[in-house]
C-alpha cells in the first residue's frame, strides 16, 4: 500500500513537471527539498504507472497516462465541461477574459480560463498562485464559504504579497456588495480595467465565475448581467444568503 508521503510527494512531482516540463531528477529534489534517491525511485513508480516518461538523458516528463485523470475529471465533473463552453462564449461576445474556479486547499482552481487577448486559448483545470485577495474570484469564493475561511486565507495573503489592505474591511466590502447584487468587482482605476465574479452553488458546493479586463472598463449593470446569464448557462444556483 502507498503511504501519505509517498502519494503527496508523487503529486508534487507531477505538479512539477506539469508547471515545467522535463526536469531532471536532482532539480525535482531541489525543488521539493527531498532526497534525490526518493525522487528517484518515485519517478520509477510514476514510469511504471505510465504517468511520466524520459524525453532524454537524466530528464522527466509528463506521460500520455496522465491524461486519464483528465478524462475522470471531465466525467464526473460536469461543471468543468460546462465552464469550457460558457467561457470561450462569453469571451467571443465581449472580448474580456473569463473564468469559472472553485477554492481547493487554499487556493484557486480554475475549472476553465481564457484571457483578455481575442486569440486567447482556453484552459482547463489549471492550478492558480495568483493572490487571492486580488482576485474578485478569489474573494467572493472566501467569502460565500464563510467568514472563518475569509480570515483564514486573505489575510495569509495579504502578507505573503506585502499588501496593505485590511482583511476586515475588505471583507465587509465584499459581503456588502454581494449582498446588495450578487456580483463583488474590484475597483482597478489606474487603466481603466474591470474585474468583476458572482459565487454561485453547484452540486451543493460554492463555485464563482469572473470576468476580467485589464485596458478598458465595463458598466456594473453589463456586468452584472453579463455573469448572472453566465451562471444560469453553467446550471448555477444563487447562493441563498446573496439572492
Amino acid at each position: 500500500m502507498i503511504g501519505r508521503q509517498s502519494f503527496n510527494r508523487g503529486i508534487a512531482i507531477m505538479k512539477l513537471l506539469a508547471a515545467n516540463g522535463g526536469m531532471t531528477a536532482s532539480d525535482i529534489a531541489r525543488e521539493l527539498e527531498i532526497n534525490q534517491s526518493s525522487v528517484s525511485r518515485l519517478l520509477q513508480s510514476l514510469i511504471s504507472a505510465g504517468f511520466v516518461y524520459k524525453p532524454g538523458f537524466q530528464r522527466f516528463a509528463l506521460d500520455y497516462g496522465i491524461l486519464t485523470f483528465a478524462g475522470v475529471a471531465l466525467d464526473n465533473f460536469p461543471l468543468a465541461s460546462a465552464a469550457a463552453k460558457v467561457c470561450n462564449s462569453i469571451h467571443e461576445r465581449h472580448s474580456c477574459g473569463v473564468a469559472v474556479a472553485v477554492l481547493s486547499a487554499g487556493r484557486l482552481l480554475y475549472l476553465a480560463f481564457t484571457g483578455e487577448a481575442p486569440d486567447s486559448g482556453l484552459k482547463l483545470i489549471d492550478d492558480s498562485d495568483y493572490p487571492i485577495h486580488r482576485s474578485s474570484l478569489g474573494l467572493v469564493l472566501c467569502c460565500t464559504v464563510g467568514e472563518q475561511t475569509f480570515m483564514e486565507l486573505v489575510p495569509d495573503s495579504i502578507r505573503r504579497h506585502e499588501d496593505t489592505i485590511n482583511a476586515n474591511i475588505l471583507y465587509r466590502m465584499v459581503r456588502e456588495d454581494l449582498s446588495a447584487t450578487g456580483v463583488y468587482r474590484l475597483n482597478q482605476n489606474v487603466n481603466g480595467g474591470f474585474n468583476a465574479a458572482r459565487p454561485f452553488i453547484y452540486s451543493g458546493r460554492p463555485a464563482a465565475l469572473g470576468i476580467f479586463h485589464h485596458g478598458r472598463s465595463i458598466d456594473s449593470e453589463t456586468a452584472t448581467a453579463v455573469l448572472g446569464q453566465g451562471v444560469k448557462a453553467l446550471g448555477g444556483d444563487p447562493v441563498p444568503e446573496y439572492s
